[in-house]
């Protein structure tokens, strides 16, 4: 289960949708990445207007330009929006998040895992290194 990113994606809606859709659909959902189970990506709705509204959605499937997603994520509120209005996939506060929570959660078990190249313990100003070796 992880964060998925591609660059440059930019689409639109194909039709309008109102604030509790959880299927979207979008002109092109090609340039999106691949999201096997559990997989997800994080999509900006953007009405690009002087006085923009915004929603960040989570994506957690994608079939052809239909995506189910979950609605008012990352501090937004879910919104309607017209047809044609801007969708991006945008580094976002809560996908940055999610990659810091999965990276604290991260271990080496003790049987069987292995590490190579340097290691560095740093307490305070004093920092402690060592070169593990095969």
């Amino acid at each position: 289960m992880a964060v998925k990113f591609a660059n440059n994606v930019s689409t639109t809606l194909s039709a309008a949708i109102n604030a509790t859709q959880t299927t979207i659909g979008v002109a092109d959902a090609s340039g999106l990445p691949s999201l096997s189970s559990g997989d997800y990506i994080y999509l900006t709705i953007d009405t690009d207007t002087a006085s923009p509204t915004l929603e960040v959605v989570k994506v957690t499937a994608i079939s052809s330009n239909s995506l189910t997603v979950v609605r008012g994520q990352d501090g937004t509120t879910a919104s309607s929006f017209s047809a044609g209005v801007k969708v991006e996939l945008r580094v976002t506060a809560a996908a940055l998040d999610d990659i810091s929570s999965a990276a604290d959660t991260e271990s080496v078990s003790i049987a069987g895992d292995s590490m190579t190249g340097k290691l560095t313990i740093s307490n305070g100003n004093y920092a402690n290194h060592l070169e593990l070796v095969r």
